[in-house]
């Protein structure tokens, strides 16, 4: 199974950013809209530590929340084809 996988993450992994970031933009809509793969535990989760908060609010907490596990699924599956010095630049980017 690896031998099956690990090549089509690798071809993946060689898109831009800007590519792979739309990518995770609509897996994150999957995820949380068609899919609603855990979403009533997020939900439940985000109500127990805000209750202060609305609906509403908690709505967006939990599509930035898809938003950032999507991402960073993304970003882990880029690290295959990443080199030490595009890592260390985009490090470096951050930092500025």
């Amino acid at each position: 199974m690896y031998y099956i996988i690990y090549p089509l993450l690798y071809l993946v992994s060689l898109l831009p950013f800007f590519i792979l970031y739309g990518i995770s933009d609509f897996f994150a809509f999957l995820m949380y809209h068609v899919i609603k793969y855990r979403k009533d535990i997020v939900l439940n989760n985000l109500q127990i530590a805000f209750p202060e908060k609305t609906d509403a609010e908690r709505n967006k907490i939990a599509k930035k929340f898809y938003q950032y596990f999507t991402d960073t699924m993304i970003e882990s599956i880029k690290f295959i084809s990443l080199s030490k010095s595009n890592c260390l630049n985009a490090v470096q980017d951050l930092l500025v």
